[in-house]
C-alpha cells in the first residue's frame, strides 16, 4: 500500500538575510552551538577554521616522545618560565573545542594579554571552571577522551599554555574577519549570556524544540510510505523554492529487515534545483550517523532514535531516523529511496518544509558516501571540493580484521589550497574519544559501533566549530596500520554546504557492489560449513537467519548430531598452529570436542556467555599444507562458524 500526504500552509515571506555589524558577544557564540540555520549561509569572507594538535605542532625542545616518533607530543614552544605553548592565535577569534586524551598538569589561558584561567588542566574538563561544565565539558566515559565545547573568545590574541602535560591534545578555533568586534571570554556571564547558556544546555540535554527548528515558519508537510521491493524506489518532489527544516525516515514494518546491513543497502538521494546529479547520495543508515546498519542513538542534528506521535502514520515502534540540517533550494527538490537489498522493506519519508524563499546567500546541502574496501592508499580521502562552504558532519566507518588499534594515524584538512595543512591528532581525537573507542552518544560526537576488532563506526558534527572555507577543502584520514597492513576497509559520509554548481571529486554512483560489506573477518579464518563429511549432521545456516550476528563467509554449520564428525581443515603451510573455533556468540551449547583424525585430543570448548565474540581457544596442533582431517563432536546442538589458525613460532 502506498500512502502520500502533502499539507501546505501559507507563510509570510522571510526578511532579507543580513550580517549584523554588532559585536559578537558570549551569548552570540553560545547560541552558535545550536544554530543549525547559520550553517546553511555562506561564511563571511575571511572567516577561517584552524587547529593546533600534539601531532601537528612544530615542536622543538618541548616535544615529548622523540622528534622522530609519529606519536610524539609536540608543542609550539616553551616559555622562559617553563610553560609549554599548546596553541597561540591572533584574533579576533574564538576557541571552539578543546580535546585531551588524558589531561594532566596545569593549564594557563591568556586572553588579550591577561591570564583569565589558571587551573589543573583536568579541572577545565571536569566542571571545575565556571561557567564550563556538563554538557559542554565532559569525558566520553571511563578511560575516554575529554572535551570542552564552551566557546572561548578573544579580541586580539589567545595563548593556551600547559605545564607537566604529557597528553595528546587538540585545540580547534575560528578566526573572524579582521574588522569583527568580539567580546572576550569572561567567567562572569551577563544576563544574555546566562540565558543563552540555559538554552544551549536544554537543547543539548533534551534536543532542539520545534520553534528552534522551524524558525517561525508554518511548514508544509510531505509524507509518503510504501513497501519497497528489491530494486524498487520510493520518492516524491516539491516545486518552487523552500527549505527542508526537518527530514525523517522510518521503517513501517513491524520488525526490522532480517538481512544484516539491509539499511546500508537502501540508498538515499536528494536533488535540488533541477540538478542532474544528486547533492545527497548515501546509504540510509550511514547518512543518519549510524555506520553499516541502524544502531539507535541521538545527537543534536542527526540520529536514528527519534520518537514521535505523528498522526495517521503507523511506523515501527514509533521511531524515526532524523536530520535537522536545513536544506535550502530555489527551484524544486526531489527525494528518493532505492532498495538495493534482496528483500522488501517498508519505508516512510516525512518532511517539514519551509516554503519561504531562502536567503540570497544560502548554500546547498550535500552528503556523499565513499568507500575503499580495503584501503590501499596511505590516506583515505573523505572530501575534496572547491568553492565557498562549510563542512558540518562526518560519519566514519572502519572494518579492521585485527585486534591492533587501527586509528593510530592522524587526519589532515587543507583549506583553500593553502599551506600549511592542518593536522589533527588521530581518529580518536577527531571523534572526541581516546583509544580504543567506547560506545557513547553525545550531541556533537559519538561512537555507535565498536569492538576489539571488526566494524567500528563514529560520528562528528561540526556546529560551533564548523570547518569554513573560502575556496575549497580537502579532508583526509591517514591509513596507518600495524606493520604497514593494507587490509582495513574504510567508508565515510561527509555532510557539507557549498555553493550551487560546485562539485566534489572522488564520489561515484552507488551500486549494490559498492554497498556490500564483508562479514566477520579475522586473519587465519577457515570455513567449517562445506567442509563436513557425511550426512545427517545438520544444515548450513545463512547469515540472514543468524539473528543479526555476522558470520565468517556469511554462513555457519548448524550441528544437530551428537556423533563424531569428520571436518576437513585447509592449512596454508606446514607448521604448528594455535587452533580456535568460533561458535555463534548468541546461541548456547554444551561442549565442542576437537581431536586429530587418530583421536588425539586437541581441546574442548565449553560454552561461556562472556566469550569474546564466540571465539574459544582449543590448543596447539601440527598441520600439513592443504587438507587436514579433524574429529569434532558437539555434545548438544551447536552452531560452528569457522576455525581460526594462528602460526606458532618455534
Amino acid at each position: 500500500m502506498r500512502f502520500a500526504l502533502i499539507l501546505c500552509l501559507i507563510a509570510p515571506a522571510p526578511a532579507a538575510s543580513a550580517r549584523a555589524a554588532e559585536p559578537l558577544t558570549q551569548a552570540d557564540l553560545l547560541n552558535r552551538l545550536i544554530d543549525l540555520n547559520r550553517l546553511s549561509l555562506a561564511p563571511p569572507a575571511g572567516e577561517r577554521y584552524g587547529l593546533f594538535s600534539s601531532r601537528g605542532a612544530a615542536g622543538g625542545a618541548a616535544s615529548v616522545g622523540g622528534a622522530a616518533s609519529a606519536d610524539a607530543i609536540r608543542f609550539l614552544s616553551r616559555t622562559p618560565d617553563g610553560w609549554d605553548v599548546m596553541a597561540e592565535m591572533v584574533g579576533p577569534g574564538a576557541i571552539t573545542r578543546l580535546w585531551c586524551e588524558a589531561p594532566q598538569g596545569e593549564l594557563r589561558l591568556v586572553i588579550d594579554g591577561t591570564t583569565v584561567v589558571e587551573t589543573p588542566l583536568k579541572e577545565l574538563f571536569a566542571g571545575g571552571v565556571e561557567p564550563l561544565g556538563e554538557p559542554l565539558a565532559y569525558q566520553t566515559g571511563p578511560g575516554g577522551g575529554w572535551n570542552c565545547y564552551f566557546p572561548i573568545a578573544y579580541a586580539q590574541r589567545c595563548q593556551v599554555l600547559v605545564r607537566e602535560c604529557r597528553s595528546h591534545y587538540q585545540v580547534d578555533y575560528v578566526t573572524f574577519p579582521p574588522d569583527t568586534q568580539v567580546e572576550p571570554f569572561s567567567a562572569e556571564l551577563d544576563a544574555a549570556g546566562l540565558e543563552a547558556l540555559k538554552a544551549v544546555k536544554s537543547a543539548l540535554k533534551h534536543g532542539l524544540k520545534e520553534a528552534q527548528l522551524l524558525g517561525g515558519a508554518k511548514p508544509m508537510t510531505l509524507a509518503i510510505q510504501d513497501d519497497v521491493k528489491p530494486k524498487g524506489k520510493l520518492g516524491d518532489s516539491v516545486e518552487k523554492a523552500g527549505t527542508v527544516r526537518a527530514f525523517y525516515v522510518a521503517l513501517t514494518d513491524r520488525t526490522e529487515p532480517r538481512d544484516l546491513y539491509a539499511l546500508g543497502q537502501v540508498v538515499l538521494r536528494i536533488w535540488f534545483d533541477g540538478e542532474r546529479q544528486p547533492s545527497v547520495e548515501a546509504p540510509l543508515a550511514d547518512f543518519f550517523g549510524s555506520g553499516f546498519d541502524r544502531t539507535p542513538f541521538r545527537s543534536l542534528p542527526l540520529g536514528t532514535d527519534f520518537w514521535s506521535d505523528i498522526p495517521t502514520v503507523f511506523v515501527n515502534e514509533g521511531w524515526f531516523m532524523y536530520c535537522f540540517f536545513p536544506m535550502p533550494y530555489r527551484n524544486g527538490m526531489r527525494v528518493e529511496l532505492e532498495n538495493l537489498s534482496g528483500r522488501k522493506i517498508g519505508l516512510m519519508i516525512y518532511m517539514r518544509i519551509d516554503r519561504r524563499d531562502p536567503p540570497a546567500d544560502a548554500l546547498r546541502f550535500n552528503a556523499r558516501f565513499r568507500a575503499e574496501r580495503p584501503a590501499k592508499s596511505a590516506e583515505f580521502d573523505v572530501l575534496r571540493t572547491a568553492g565557498r562552504g562549510r563542512v558540518v558532519g562526518l560519519v566514519l566507518n572502519v572494518d579492521c580484521p585485527r585486534t591492533e588499534w587501527w586509528g593510530a594515524g592522524g587526519y589532515s584538512i587543507a583549506l583553500d589550497g593553502r599551506s600549511p595543512v592542518l593536522v589533527g591528532d588521530g581518529v580518536a581525537g577527531l571523534l572526541g574519544d581516546a583509544p580504543a573507542l567506547r560506545l557513547f552518544d553525545r550531541p556533537f560526537h559519538g561512537v555507535t559501533r565498536t569492538g576489539p576488532y571488526g566494524k567500528q563506526s563514529g560520528y562528528r558534527w561540526f556546529i560551533g566549530d564548523c570547518v569554513s572555507f573560502d575556496d575549497g577543502v580537502h579532508l583526509r584520514i591517514e591509513n596507518r596500520q600495524e606493520a604497514g597492513a593494507r587490509d582495513t576497509d574504510y567508508s565515510s559520509v561527509v555532510h557539507w554546504y557549498g555553493g550551487p554548481g560546485v562539485k566534489a571529486s572522488g564520489f561515484e554512483p552507488l551500486t549494490i557492489e559498492r554497498l556490500t560489506v564483508a562479514g566477520f573477518r579475522m586473519p587465519g579464518t577457515v570455513e567449517i560449513e562445506g567442509a563436513i563429511d557425511g550426512q545427517g549432521w545438520g544444515n548450513v545456516l545463512p547469515q540472514r537467519h543468524a539473528g543479526g550476528v555476522e558470520l565468517s563467509g556469511e554462513a555457519a554449520a548448524s550441528i544437530q548430531s551428537d556423533q563424531p564428525l569428520t571436518v576437513r581443515l585447509v592449512a596454508p603451510r606446514d607448521g604448528k598452529y594455535a587452533l580456535s573455533v568460533r561458535a555463534h556468540p548468541r546461541r548456547s551449547f554444551e561442549a565442542i570436542e576437537v581431536a586429530k583424525a587418530d583421536g588425539t585430543p586437541i581441546g574442548t570448548a565449553h560454552y561461556d556467555r562472556n566469550a569474546d565474540n564466540g571465539i574459544y581457544t582449543l590448543g596447539a596442533v601440527e598441520l600439513r599444507a592443504g587438507e587436514n582431517a579433524l574429529r569434532v563432536r558437539c555434545t548438544r546442538p551447536a552452531i560452528l562458524d569457522c576455525w581460526i589458525l594462528r602460526p606458532v613460532e618455534e
